[in-house]
C-alpha cells in the first residue's frame, strides 16, 4: 500500500495523496458541495466553480464564516482557493489571503496522484502545528470519501 500523506515543512504546507480513482473523481471531491461536504464540512454553500465562492462553517467557529474565493477550477487537473474570509479566531485569521492549490495527476492504472498546497501556512505561523495536523486529518477524509464514496465530514 502507498503512503497516503506525507509533508515537508520547508516552506508551505504540502501534502501528497494517491487515490485507486481518477482525476475527475478527486476534482469533484474539491469542486462540488456534495463533494466538499462529504469528506470536509456539511456546511457548505455556494458555487466551487471558476470565479465563484464556497462559504463553509465549522462546529467551532459559530458566527463568521470561511469564504474561498475559487481563482481555478481547471477540469480534472487544478484547483486554487484564495481565502478571502475567516472567523474573527486566532489559528483562522492566520489563513486570511493564502491560497490553497490542488493539482491531479493520473497515476497509472487510472489512480491520480494529488499534491496538495496550502501557500502561506507556514512554520512561522503560530497556526502551523495544529492547522498542519488539521489537513492532515481532512485529507484522510477526502482519501476515504473519493475513494469509498462513504461520506463522513472531517470536521
Amino acid at each position: 500500500m502507498t503512503e497516503t500523506v506525507s509533508q515537508t515543512t520547508a516552506g508551505s504546507y504540502r501534502a501528497e495523496v494517491r487515490f485507486t480513482t481518477p482525476p475527475d473523481a478527486v476534482f469533484d471531491a474539491f469542486t462540488t458541495l456534495d463533494g466538499i461536504a462529504g469528506w470536509w464540512t456539511d456546511q457548505v454553500s455556494g458555487s466551487g466553480e471558476h470565479g465563484g465562492d464556497l462559504t463553509l462553517g465549522f462546529p467551532n467557529s459559530d458566527g463568521p464564516r470561511v469564504v474561498l474565493h475559487v481563482d481555478v477550477a481547471e477540469r480534472p487537473r487544478s484547483i486554487v482557493w484564495r481565502v478571502r474570509a475567516v472567523p474573527p479566531l486566532p489559528a483562522w485569521e492566520e489563513w486570511a489571503g493564502t491560497r490553497i492549490v490542488v493539482r491531479l495527476l493520473p497515476d497509472g492504472d487510472g489512480g491520480t496522484r494529488m499534491e496538495f498546497e496550502h501557500e502561506g501556512l507556514t512554520p512561522r505561523l503560530h497556526c502551523y502545528d495544529t492547522c498542519s495536523l488539521g489537513w492532515d486529518h481532512g485529507l484522510a477524509f477526502v482519501r476515504r470519501y473519493v475513494e469509498t464514496g462513504t461520506r463522513r465530514p472531517a470536521f
